[in-house]
């Protein structure tokens, strides 16, 4: 169990309500007591992550007939798909990104505009 003595800057906290910054998640003794307590006692953790990466490339290697873990026309084929999908989610982006929304906003609400004057509330919320 964590007391005052093992970290007097979270007790600190605790006292004023003011959060404390946690630089690294990792070396925090708030975080780290947990780990060393608990998660690697009972094998969880990285142990787990290998376990599964494990499971997972045999798995893979069972649907994968005749690729090897070294064959370059598969790593090149991956990097092309990969830089495919970057300019495909890229490129969208980057249009999006230079329209201003409040002109995009106005210019929706005059294409839109109601008989009963309720796109011209929202207009002056706007402005």
């Amino acid at each position: 169990m964590l007391t005052a003595r093992d970290d007097p800057r979270y007790f600190a906290a605790l006292k004023t309500g003011q959060p404390m910054p946690a630089e690294d998640a990792h070396a925090d003794s708030r975080t780290n007591e947990f780990s060393v307590s608990y998660l690697e006692p009972h094998g969880i953790g990285d142990r787990m992550l290998y376990a599964n990466a494990a499971l997972a490339s045999l798995g893979m290697s069972a649907l994968l007939n005749g690729v090897s873990p070294t064959d370059p026309i598969t790593y090149a084929a991956v990097a092309i798909a990969l830089g495919a999908v970057t300019l495909a989610t890229y490129l969208p982006a980057r249009r999006a990104s230079g329209v201003q929304l409040v002109i995009a906003l106005r210019s929706q609400i005059a294409f839109d505009r109601r008989e009963d004057g309720s796109d011209l509330e929202c207009l002056e919320r706007l402005t």
